[in-house]
């Protein structure tokens, strides 16, 4: 059977799920090797999901690996998304929003955790990956990373805002619990697949260039981005067109814009 290899972080494995629906009209069913093989399981196009050392070498007849990052996307102005269907030879039309699938005991492991009443998932820092994740491991805040983090004492005046402009809403705070510390926010100690189901029901996410931007698409909750002009990612090759994506020196972005996009999107919703 045809099986596709994916490597990277987890932001990139939920973007590779939109491919799914192209690849099974031009194989049928197919394998996946890859480092987050929950992304994958429970999907109707997909046979069987594996870490490579879970790999079943007899149920594999040829391994396809396709790597935007090393292609001319590295220096052009194409997004992800389209870079990576042309190296697949996947048609556009045939091209899906994320798609991760949870089991009814998924979702209802997730439902169990999620508050009462109106809540806001927030997600100000990332680049650590939350598979093998322990509390003892130190946060490694590397150049790459701190340029996409939005600054400590910055996402804590923002979520001071939010409260304030939001007194009764809950504020999920999505990064691991070794990172940000913010006032005001909870943690939950869950999955990453219970923030598919989290996502559908949230009042709004503001977010920077991380895991969280990728689940919300897979959905049309109103989600705002924060995205470093200096960062590495830019919005137009990395993000999505149904959020709103704010691009500037993270200095520069003003907080009331912030909070005035999210009062915008929510009356809309």
């Amino acid at each position: 059977m045809i099986t596709y290899r994916i490597e990277g972080g987890l932001g990139k494995h939920i973007v590779f799920t939109c491919f799914l629906k192209g690849i099974f009209e031009k194989h049928g069913k197919f394998n996946v090797i890859s480092s987050y093989k929950e992304v994958f399981e429970n999907n109707p196009y997909v046979e069987n999901s594996w870490l490579d050392i879970e790999k079943d070498k007899s149920k594999i007849s040829e391994i396809i690996f396709t790597e935007p990052y090393k292609t001319e996307f590295e220096f052009n102005e194409k997004h992800i998304i389209e870079s990576w269907a042309q190296l697949l030879d996947i048609d556009k039309s045939l091209i899906t929003d994320p798609m991760v699938v949870l089991t009814e005991e998924e979702i209802q492991k997730a439902k169990e955790f999620q508050p009462d009443g109106e809540f806001f998932i927030v997600q100000f820092s990332g680049g650590q990956s939350p598979a093998g994740w322990k509390e003892t491991q130190e946060y490694k805040q590397t150049k790459m990373v701190n340029e996409r983090n939005y600054p400590f004492q910055m996402a804590q005046i923002l979520v001071n805002k939010l409260r304030k402009k939001y007194p009764k809403a809950t504020i999920i705070n999505c990064s691991l619990p070794n990172e940000y510390n913010l006032k005001g926010t909870i943690h939950i100690p869950v999955n990453f697949k219970s923030y598919f189901e989290f996502t559908k029901h949230a009042k709004g996410i503001i977010c920077i260039d991380s895991m969280l931007q990728h689940i919300s698409a897979s959905n049309d909750t109103p989600t705002i981005v924060l995205w470093n002009r200096l960062s590495w990612t830019p919005s137009h090759k990395y993000g999505w067109k149904k959020h709103v994506n704010l691009e500037e020196d993270f200095i520069a972005i003003d907080y009331d814009d912030v909070l005035y996009e999210m009062n915008r999107l929510v009356k809309k919703k």
